[in-house]
C-alpha cells in the first residue's frame, strides 16, 4: 500500500514538471513583444531574477528618441565597463530623433533578434540585449569577457 502511493506521488510531480517543461518551451519560442514590462518580466522569470545576482537589468530613457528601454546581461560574463562607454552613455546622450539605434551606439557588431530563445542565447554568450519599449525586435551587441585558461 505504501509503495502505490509512493509511485502515485513521483508520477503526479513527474506529470507537473512535464507540464512545466512544455509551458518554458512554449515560453522561449515566443516573439519578443513591443511591451517592455511585458517582455523584460518575461526575462526576470527565465533568469529566476530575484535570486540570480549575476543578471543584471538596467532601465533608461532614450531621450533623443523618447523611449523607454532596458539593458540586459550577466554581470560575470560581460566588460560592464564597455556597457557603460559604448552602449549606455551614446544613448542617454543622443538627442537626435531621427537616429536609429544602430547609428547611435558604435559597436561594430550589432545583430537584432525577434524570439526570446534567440535572445537567451546570445545572453548567455556574454552578450548584452537592449529592449527598446515599441519594438519587437531586441538588439544584441558583443560584450563578451571571458577568461582564458593558462
Amino acid at each position: 500500500m505504501l509503495r502505490s502511493r509512493f509511485q502515485k506521488v513521483i508520477k503526479d510531480n513527474t506529470s507537473i514538471k512535464e507540464q512545466s517543461s512544455q509551458k518554458d518551451i512554449s515560453i522561449k519560442e515566443s516573439p519578443i513583444l513591443p511591451d517592455l514590462n511585458k517582455t523584460i518580466e518575461t526575462f526576470k522569470s527565465i533568469y529566476s531574477y530575484t535570486i540570480n545576482q549575476d543578471v543584471i537589468i538596467r532601465h533608461i530613457h532614450i531621450s533623443g528618441l523618447n523611449k523607454q528601454a532596458a539593458i540586459l546581461f550577466i554581470d560575470t560574463i560581460t566588460k560592464t565597463q564597455h556597457i557603460e562607454d559604448v552602449i549606455i552613455k551614446p544613448l542617454l546622450s543622443n538627442k537626435d530623433a531621427n537616429r536609429q539605434i544602430i547609428d547611435i551606439i558604435s559597436n561594430n557588431s550589432i545583430k537584432t533578434k525577434k524570439v526570446i530563445k534567440d535572445v537567451l542565447v546570445e545572453i548567455n554568450k556574454g552578450n548584452v540585449a537592449l529592449f527598446i519599449h515599441g519594438e519587437s525586435e531586441v538588439y544584441v551587441l558583443n560584450a563578451a569577457q571571458f577568461e582564458g585558461r593558462n
